[in-house]
């Protein structure tokens, strides 16, 4: 194939497709460029002509070919010229991946790496938040990415107890921040609970926040469909039957480790408790300080060697 043909062949294409961007004329014509010159390829017949013959061939070297092409010469004018300048000028390396690669490439990088990229531009924002505005605030904004966020997690424990997130509210507080950084949580207000879905939140410590047995269970309850998978009771008077209700309503969710030490939790309802587990991802529960007596402690170790106790 010569210059001439893919020179008649762009200016066809041009006139059937007006509408393309002057950049895609540019890539036509780099590509038709390298298609000349790359060996043992310029040779190949295009889909849907017919090779030529030889008696063809040598009627072009000799120049008596009478069907010869004519060849096409593509006229831009000066301001389109400066413009299609401007374009590539204008165009960075990193624009040339789709944006599939790009959320491919943002996933993994780290917390400290995450936070200065989505500053780029609202391209790179909107990859990697989900939206083109930054600082956009309250958790019915949850960010719409393809991205596998998981590596993204913050490793510091996040503790809303103290000054600065003391005040923070579901309104307030940043959508980003809240689904995609945080990891380890500790003292999550209630009023945060039921927008635990869609976070990378893995553990919650709610310690000594004095929730109750009524309170423990609807905790509980906002765990489905959630990523967490550890989370902290202590010191919080649930008691034997709120202990119960918390068995029966982890079943379906990813919880796997169960701390609930000190919650006056007494031998008549702990075997009922322990049946409750059977069917959740539960492998380890701390009871100690409990009203559990030590012949109890070993008949949950022999009934359900499964569960760390």
């Amino acid at each position: 194939m010569n210059k001439n043909y893919y020179a008649s062949l762009l200016n066809k294409n041009m006139k059937k497709h007006c509408s393309l961007p002057l950049l895609q004329v540019a890539c036509f014509v780099l590509i038709s460029l390298l298609l000349q010159n790359c060996g043992g390829s310029h040779n190949l017949p295009i889909q849907g002509e017919e090779e030529p013959s030889t008696s063809t061939t040598i009627e072009k070297e000799e120049g008596q070919e009478q069907g010869r092409r004519k060849s096409a010469k593509i006229e831009i004018g000066e301001e389109q010229e400066q413009r299609l300048i401007e374009q590539v000028q204008e165009t960075s390396s990193f624009d040339i991946f789709p944006s599939e690669i790009c959320q491919y490439i943002f996933s993994y990088l780290k917390f400290e790496d995450i936070l200065p990229a989505r500053a780029v531009n609202s391209d790179w924002s909107e990859l990697i938040t989900g939206f083109r505005q930054a600082g956009i605030v309250g958790v019915e904004n949850k960010p719409s990415h393809i991205i596998d966020t998981r590596g993204w997690n913050k490793k510091k424990e996040i503790n809303f107890h103290c000054d600065k997130l003391r005040v923070i509210k579901p309104e307030t507080i940043p959508s980003f921040a809240f689904y995609c950084l945080m990891g380890s949580v500790r003292n999550l207000p209630q009023t945060f609970w039921p927008h635990l879905q869609g976070t990378n939140v893995h553990t919650i410590l709610l310690n000594q926040n004095q929730l109750g047995p009524i309170d423990t269970v609807k905790f509980i309850k906002h765990l489905q469909r959630t990523s967490i998978h550890t989370i902290d009771l202590n010191n919080n008077r649930i008691g034997t039957k709120g202990a119960i209700e918390l068995a029966k309503n982890l079943q379906g969710t990813n919880v796997e480790i169960v701390y609930l030490k000190g919650n006056q939790i007494e031998d008549a309802g702990v075997m009922e408790f322990a049946r409750n587990l059977q069917s959740t991802n539960v492998h380890t529960v701390y009871l100690r300080g409990n009203k559990i007596t030590s012949r109890t402690t070993k008949l949950l170790k022999e009934q359900y060697p499964h569960i760390k106790w």
